[in-house]
């Protein structure tokens, strides 16, 4: 139980971390795309993954194991230490601030991106007639 919480503690501190990281405009050299896409996010899988596993090991063996007062106690501290971490990383200001940033006049797009939002904005010709002006 205590690998299961841990784990998965682990899982959502680093979805957590890696979140606030890779949506930051002046991103960290340590949360490119290609790091955060094959490296972070299989790591947050598989931690995941294998606490969820040894929480349900423990809920099906349940009835031939004898669970200790210690083992709850540290299971219930690190379940509170996680969520009082993911309050500490103050993930939605973190995002809401980001997301302002990028509206402002703070964060320059790329040339590229003001290309096609110009193209995106340019109004259509008027429509050619159809008909060759002659009578039937």
């Amino acid at each position: 139980m205590v690998y299961g919480t841990a784990g998965m503690a682990l899982a959502m501190l680093a979805f957590g971390i890696t979140l606030i990281s890779s949506r930051n405009p002046h991103e960290p050299v340590w949360a490119k795309e290609f790091l955060v896409a094959n490296i972070y996010v299989p790591f947050i899988g598989v931690l995941g993954v294998l606490g969820v596993g040894c929480l349900i090991k423990f809920i099906i063996s349940i009835g031939s194991q004898t669970v200790g007062v210690k083992e709850i106690g540290m299971a219930v501290a690190n379940a509170a230490a996680c969520i009082w971490l993911l309050k500490r990383l103050r993930i939605k200001q973190h995002l809401s601030a980001f997301e302002s940033m990028e509206k402002s006049a703070e964060i320059i797009k790329p040339a590229v991106f003001f290309k096609k939002e110009v193209e995106v904005n340019k109004p259509e010709p008027p429509a050619k007639p159809t008909s060759t002006g002659k009578a039937a």
